[in-house]
């Protein structure tokens, strides 16, 4: 019994994180967060204790084997360095106790929480090592399909499923935004450009895509489309040119349903302003690391100090207009006049560089965005070895070069990146 409980554990948790969420309609983003940390503290914590009711193990067994681990698989060194780091760089933030809690406005950032993601990522990494871990991925990739299907229902519908929110910010459903939502159906989709090509692996990226077209984010495309290629062009030509044929069937054929029923096609990365406003991101992210390039602003606390950080002019074009009388920018609060003359004050809640190497840069200092990167590479090594869910870390990560990660995916993305640092693909 307890072995078929371990067998589940990780593929249902994966298909239920990213609807971790009371379906009551009053949620904001400090709720999501928080129920999504707990979830996996509850999973980790579940997992931790069928490890200790195994009766042919002690701790000092068991740790015995991690030091094992650690010694053969430079992965799990380096995820537990990066978790480390995180926690060691938060007592020398400037608000230690908030680094380690995150934001204080919705809890974004929690180096508590990265440590809780390291735990995830060795668990499942020392679970799989010798198991195969395609139950996982067909996991991910069922819970991305759900979440297509309530795409297509409150795009038909108008209503949303989880958040009271205007028409046109649909589809949503349990995530914070479109955009956010788009990235985790990239992931899943990553699973799928390298798999077989077994028609169900393709009717689903078929599927993935008309998600990723009724969320009109080209991000998302891109980066689906760019791990399509890099799994199969030096393999076949053929099958490389018919993915990115499928996938653009796809996204059409989500526009298609948009316009059918009356919604609007969001500009994304086609208008030039959208790359302004990263450019505008990144300059402002660049001004913080280089005051605190060793341990970070803490986890997410950045916007905090921005306003006494950046640079004017990139503050003034952040506000969405380079031609506004900047009268007193102090912390995260603005007073500016606009170009109508007319008196503003804006007060910043929250805050990202929209890139996963910026943000982490930002919050733990650049040692800990090294170390990430490391981890990053090891998936690139698994993506040229055929591994799937190396393909699903790649996706997610060129999504994330302009987006930042969201909640509802953090857990999954982990366990991916330990599924896709293992040695050899276990199919």
């Amino acid at each position: 019994m307890r072995n078929k409980i371990m067998n589940w554990w990780w593929p249902v948790f994966v298909a239920a994180f990213p609807w971790a969420l009371w379906p009551d309609g009053t949620h904001t983003i400090a709720s999501s967060y928080f129920e999504h940390y707990i979830f996996a503290g509850v999973a980790a914590a579940g997992w931790m204790l069928l490890l200790l009711t195994d009766g042919s193990a002690t701790m000092k067994t068991s740790l015995q084997n991690l030091y094992r681990s650690l010694r053969r698989h430079p992965p799990l060194i380096t995820a537990l360095a990066f978790g480390v780091w995180a926690i060691v760089a938060s007592f020398f933030s400037p608000e230690p106790s908030l680094s380690l809690t995150g934001s204080i406005e919705d809890y974004k950032g929690s180096a508590l929480y990265v440590a809780l993601l390291v735990a995830v990522f060795v668990f499942t990494y020392l679970y799989y090592e010798s198991r195969d871990g395609t139950r996982v991925q067909t996991a991910v990739v069922l819970s991305a399909l759900a979440l297509t299907l309530a795409s297509l229902y409150e795009v038909a519908t108008g209503n949303a499923l989880f958040y009271r929110v205007n028409p046109g910010r649909h589809p949503m459903v349990s995530f914070l935004g479109y955009g956010h939502l788009a990235g985790f159906l990239a992931l899943a989709s990553g699973l799928l450009v390298g798999a077989p090509s077994r028609w169900t692996a393709m009717f689903s990226l078929f599927l993935l895509s008309v998600g990723m077209g009724l969320t009109n984010n080209r991000t998302s495309v891109l980066a689906t489309m760019l791990t399509a290629m890099g799994a199969n062009l030096n393999r076949s030509l053929g099958k490389a040119l018919g993915l990115l044929g499928l996938i653009s069937i796809g996204v059409i054929a989500g526009w298609g349903v948009v316009q059918l029923y009356g919604g609007d096609l969001r500009p994304d990365l086609t208008k030039s302003t959208t790359l302004e406003d990263r450019f505008t991101y990144w300059n402002i992210a660049i001004s913080g690391i280089r005051q605190r390039p060793l341990t970070g602003w803490g986890g997410g606390q950045y916007y905090r100090y921005m306003g006494n950080v950046a640079d004017v002019e990139d503050l003034k074009n952040f506000l969405q207009d380079p031609n506004i009388d900047l009268i007193f920018h102090n912390e995260n609060v603005f007073s500016y006049k606009d170009i109508s003359g007319k008196m503003r004050l804006e007060k910043l809640n929250s805050w990202s560089a929209h890139n996963f190497i910026l943000d982490t840069s930002l919050n733990f200092g650049i040692p800990a965005a090294l170390l990430y990167l490391l981890l990053v590479f090891f998936n690139i090594r698994g993506f040229f070895h055929g591994n799937p869910a190396a393909a699903a870390t790649i996706a997610y990560h060129a999504f994330l070069l302009m987006w930042p990660v969201a909640v509802e995916a953090s857990a999954v993305l982990w366990i991916m990146m330990a599924l896709g640092s293992l040695p050899k693909p276990r199919q």
